[in-house]
């Protein structure tokens, strides 16, 4: 254990080293430390042994044979000192003191070292601390989070490995900085970019998704956390981006008394074997648009309306409260449960295939578990964000429980990410469309 800690602070050393060099090898001040050190300690050096040979023999002879290597050795000494302090932090024993006491450690006790501490530009306020994370890794950070963010006095915002996982970063920003309790939606925030959709915003910044990337969105939570209010802020500006959307609301469509949700693009039911004729349809849909890129050899639609100069629009399932749609009762008739059979299999089919073809689902619930959701169509909806929720509900949500600790129990609208970004999301209502829609 003691040869184990040994080579770790060695590796710290030099690392700082390496960092002292980068920093004094750069046009700044730091750069004339180290040849200023080098002189410095020579001329010391000679200065001593010049006086002492001036008062004896033996001091004179002493300094003949030993002068140029001792200088060398000093002058070796002091400038590796100096590009070390160059290239450690000038809080550096602080910060690392303050990780140790919050018991972020390894398996053999051993804390992260920080090895840089840098503001961020583009984000006033906010640091980047690196350290060398010794094996500690973002979960075990999000973990100790409160404990992490009282022992420096910093809000830990973002947590990620770099250089291969040999470093561990944390982005922070002051305590007292907070989200506003309300965030009014405005058009400006509409991403220009294909199907690129905006949530809300984080102490990071604005937070959007990417359904190119991730087509499949589940989205989870305790009742009254603004599932809904977050579920229209997407299919909204889905309606945007000309999309199709073929929406489910089983508990009487309250939640969508506009007539946006009833317009051309999208199709708003509230009964199950209506909607499982729809999705029947988009199924078809679906097929022919498997069978359209496989003749034309294109690896997805997006491949496809570029090379053919056409615009299929990305069609959407989107079901609030997907638990009704899929409950199965005893007393219900075989015909029911044979329809919702139908239904959760064209979901999965969905899931598998239909991020090439451009169908995507967002389904909304409180409980994703296995009583509700089957796990082959819970597995595909690879999107994750969570509400206002306990331990075990963040866990089925996110497969992990960060969500509880990170979201307070009285906060509305705030939610967090698969990738345990906390955001809080854009407050839109219907008639605010209402209102856009008739003055265009």
């Amino acid at each position: 254990m003691t040869n184990i800690r040994f080579f770790t602070h060695l590796s710290y050393i030099l690392e700082l080293f390496k960092r002292g060099i980068k920093r004094a090898s750069t046009p700044s001040k730091w750069s004339l430390l180290w040849p200023l050190s080098l002189w410095a300690s020579i001329a010391i050096t000679f200065y001593v042994f010049l006086s002492l040979s001036a008062e004896n023999v033996f001091a004179a002879n002493l300094f003949g044979a030993i002068a140029l290597p001792l200088s060398i050795t000093v002058a070796t000494v002091a400038t590796a000192l100096t590009i070390i302090g160059v290239g450690t932090p000038p809080n550096a024993f602080r910060i690392n003191g303050q990780i140790r006491q919050a018991g972020l450690k390894n398996s053999i006790g051993e804390s992260p070292l920080i090895i840089s501490e840098t503001l961020v530009p583009e984000k006033p306020g906010m640091k980047k601390l690196v350290f060398i994370s010794l094996g500690v890794c973002p979960l075990d950070v999000e973990a100790l989070k409160p404990n992490l963010e009282a022992a420096i006095g910093r809000k830990i915002v973002k947590v990620e490995m770099a250089n291969s996982l040999k470093h561990l970063c944390l982005y922070t920003m002051p305590a007292n900085e907070e989200l506003p309790d309300v965030l009014p939606w405005d058009d400006a925030h509409l991403s220009e970019d294909n199907f690129v959709l905006t949530l809300g915003k984080s102490l990071l910044g604005i937070v959007r998704i990417d359904f190119s990337n991730i087509p499949h969105w589940l989205i989870g939570g305790a009742t009254n956390s603004g599932k809904s209010c977050l579920f229209r802020l997407v299919l909204m500006q889905a309606l945007r981006k000309q999309a199709i959307i073929l929406l489910g609301d089983f508990k009487g469509g309250v939640d969508f008394t506009a007539d946006i949700w009833r317009s051309g693009q999208c199709t708003l039911i509230t009964n199950r074997k209506r909607f499982l004729l729809h999705l029947r349809e988009f199924m078809h849909i679906l097929q022919e648009r498997t069978e359209m890129l496989e003749k034309a050899r294109c690896k997805n639609l997006d491949e496809y309306n570029r090379k053919f100069g056409l615009a299929h629009p990305r069609l959407i399932v989107a079901v609030d409260e997907v638990a009704v749609l899929l409950q199965r009762g005893k007393r219900m008739d075989k015909e029911d449960k044979t329809d919702i059979d139908e239904i959760e299999q064209i979901l999965i089919t969905i899931g598998q295939i239909g991020r090439s073809c451009n169908v995507s689902l967002i389904l909304s619930l409180q409980r994703p578990d296995a009583n509700v959701i089957d796990g082959s169509l819970k597995c595909n909806l690879t999107g994750r964000i969570s509400g206002r929720c306990d331990k075990v509900l963040s866990q089925i949500i996110l497969d992990q429980s960060d969500a509880a600790a990170q979201i307070p129990d009285d906060r509305q609208g705030m939610f967090m990410l698969h990738d345990s970004t906390v955001f809080l999301a854009f407050f839109w209502q219907d008639e605010d469309e209402v209102r856009s829609l008739s003055a265009s």
